[in-house]
This record gives structure tokens, C-alpha cells and sequence, in this order.
């Protein structure tokens, strides 16, 4: 038979009510007032000028300068179709171009964490290398985490 403890004391039920009042007050403050990637994404403008974005990386691995250029066109597309403002729209869609540039990298490095379990060095480095390049530019951070796994992985690799 198990014994499950459960505290009976004050000052554990404040602290339990304290934190749970904390994770309200925090769920409620980002529903009243969403990220501003969040905000822009769900509006059916940016959405399109993403979609004129993500069409104009001409490669399936694009560069920085790739990415600026779609960026550039994109947020051409926002000002000429939709009315936006240029300096408006380039600021607002790097905050969504980010958001999707972040999301393609969680892919790729999934991918390579995948191939790095199976000890299929090679692949894992192609990988973390590409979802290094996907957050150039957005976070030095994780752009500078991304190449430490990529560093660690080249250390795996056999040389032929």
C-alpha cells in the first residue's frame, strides 16, 4: 500500500494558492494582451504577405540574404495591396517572418537530434547547421546554441 502525503499545513495552501493565483493572473494577461507576433499573425494581412514571404525563398535552405530579399517583398506586397505603411509593414512582418523562421529551425533541429540518437553523424550536422542559418539574424542566442550542437556533432563525425 502506497502512502500519499498530503500537507496539511497553512502556510503550504498559501503558497499553493499563491501560485496557482500567479498562473492565473499570467494566463489571463496573455489572453487580454497576446505577444505581438501572436497579434500579427492572426491578422489575414500578414498572413497573406507571410505566405508572399515563405513563396519567395527560392530555396529550400535560403541564406540570410535570401530571407532579407523575401522580407523585402513581403512587406512590398503589405504596403501595395493592403495599404500598410512601408516602415509599419517591415517592422510588423520581421516580428511574423521571425515566428516562422524560429518554427522551420525547431524543425530541422528536431530532425537532427533524431539523427544524432540514431548515431547518424553526418545527417545530424547537415541539420543543425540548417536550423543554425534559419535563426541568423533573429537570435544570436540560439543562432550561437545551434552551432555549439553543431561543433559538438562535428567531433562525432568520422573523418574518411
Amino acid at each position: 500500500m502506497r502512502i500519499i502525503f498530503i500537507p496539511d499545513t497553512p502556510e503550504f495552501w498559501l503558497i499553493a494558492a499563491g501560485v496557482l493565483a500567479l498562473i492565473i493572473i499570467i494566463a489571463v494577461y496573455r489572453w487580454l494582451r497576446p505577444p505581438a507576433a501572436e497579434r500579427l499573425i492572426a491578422d489575414p494581412r500578414y498572413r497573406q504577405a507571410l505566405e508572399v514571404y515563405a513563396g519567395n525563398l527560392r530555396r529550400e535552405d535560403p541564406t540570410l540574404d535570401d530571407r532579407e530579399a523575401a522580407l523585402a517583398v513581403a512587406a512590398d506586397y503589405l504596403a501595395a495591396e493592403h495599404g500598410v505603411p512601408a516602415e509599419e509593414a517591415e517592422a510588423n512582418l520581421r516580428l511574423v517572418a521571425a515566428e516562422y523562421d524560429r518554427e522551420r529551425s525547431y524543425e530541422l533541429r528536431h530532425e537532427a537530434i533524431a539523427y544524432e540518437q540514431a548515431g547518424a553523424y553526418d545527417q545530424a550536422l547537415d541539420y543543425y547547421e540548417r536550423a543554425a542559418r534559419w535563426r541568423e539574424g533573429h537570435d544570436q542566442e540560439d543562432y550561437q546554441f545551434l552551432q555549439r550542437c553543431a561543433a559538438r556533432v562535428r567531433g562525432k563525425v568520422r573523418p574518411w
